[in-house]
């Protein structure tokens, strides 16, 4: 399950090194009366993003090209109990959006997810927060691929232990074909 899944980034530094992970399993929930997660193991996850400068491909400066081969990528499995955790270098933003994290995430029995993570504590998020802006177009998440799946982005809250390394948690829920 811990995985170091990415290339060397140049710009990795102790404080962009960042691990993911899921706090609670990748579960289905099981009933709304319980509200309780069952895990479920196997499940692929594709994880890609940008370097520190923002780029997702050192072939090419044009984002909406180089999206499609990622240089900073990794596909992993979570464990018997549903988890995942991945360390990597932290993503830079780019075209004054705030960074983020894809994850494309497909499991056997289940509707295949494509998701987002932004993080708490990023320039964009902050300054979006003070004026009062949702930190997502709203017009575009309604009629976007997030459309149905109200989680489909995240602005989750960074950590940093001792060593000053951030952590994020990213928990998904999974839902039945």
């Amino acid at each position: 399950m811990d995985q170091e899944i990415f290339e060397t980034d140049p710009a990795f530094t102790r404080d962009r090194h960042i691990v993911m992970l899921s706090q609670h399993p990748i579960g289905l929930t099981t009933s709304s009366r319980t509200n309780c997660l069952l895990p479920v193991a196997g499940v692929s996850l594709f994880v890609f993003h940008t370097d520190a400068k923002g780029r997702y491909s050192n072939d090419t400066a044009d984002n909406r090209v180089g999206e499609y081969n990622p240089r900073l990528r990794g596909l992993l499995r979570t464990d018997k109990e549903g988890r995942y955790r991945y360390e990597t270098t932290r993503p830079g933003s780019y075209d004054n959006g705030a960074a983020h994290v894809h994850y494309i995430v497909n499991a056997h029995g289940y509707e295949p997810l494509l998701l987002e993570l932004q993080f708490q504590d990023d320039p964009i998020v902050v300054a979006q927060l003070k004026t009062g802006k949702p930190s997502l177009d709203p017009v575009a998440f309604k009629n976007g691929p997030c459309k149905s799946r109200p989680d489909c982005v995240l602005t989750q809250a960074v950590t940093r232990d001792a060593q000053g390394v951030s952590h994020v948690i990213r928990d998904i829920q999974m839902v039945r074909q």
